[in-house]
């Protein structure tokens, strides 16, 4: 049971998503192995003990990031999935396009503003990410959430295996809580 079947559609696409994005970390994992050469190297004179220690814990940290990525996009996807939900509530909005506000919203805090970020810092470390990663590798986990979210929003696929919860609000929860004060007091 659940408050809301969108959270539910939102977990689901952060799933799929994660799954995506552990895959393509797994399968690039010596251009992410190169691009940190790179990154390294713009640094200057970097011991060579240093640099191999650098590289053991990051080809570490790729052996363990589809899982991470997994966990990682789950928790994203409920987050965004309540925020869908929220814009249904709030602002009546049909799911298709609330799907569509939340995945913007997604882009923007996961995509725009990181590239923004590094763009103000130095201009060629998006230059190197883009040339090693390829700027399909970067959008692909991103446009799978945005897409999967709007798809389960749109059709409802998953609705008949998802119970929604009722939330009580205002009179209700007073009944419930005056009633099971009422219930309390009779079984002394």
């Amino acid at each position: 049971m659940v408050e809301s079947k969108y959270v539910v559609y939102g977990l689901v696409s952060g799933a799929v998503s994660g799954i995506v994005a552990g895959v393509v970390v797994y399968l690039g994992r010596e251009e992410l192995m190169k691009l940190i050469d790179e990154l390294i190297s713009l640094e200057g004179n970097v011991p060579p003990e240093t640099f191999s220690y650098v590289k053991s814990i990051v080809s570490y940290i790729l052996m363990f990031s589809p899982i991470l990525y997994l966990i990682q996009m789950v928790v994203i996807g409920a987050i965004f999935g309540s925020l869908e939900d929220y814009f249904i509530k709030k602002f009546g909005l049909k799911p298709v396009l609330a799907a569509l506000a939340s995945g913007g919203v997604f882009l923007i805090f996961f995509l725009i503003f990181p590239f923004m970020t590094l763009l103000a810092v130095d201009p060629k470390l998006v230059s190197l990410i883009i040339k090693h990663l390829g700027l399909a590798r970067i959008l692909l986990p991103s446009a799978v959430y945005v897409a999967t979210l709007t798809f389960l929003s749109a059709t409802d696929i998953l609705e008949k295996y998802v119970r929604e919860e009722e939330v009580l609000e205002g009179e209700e929860e007073l009944n419930v809580e005056a009633t099971s004060y009422r219930l309390s007091v009779l079984r002394f």
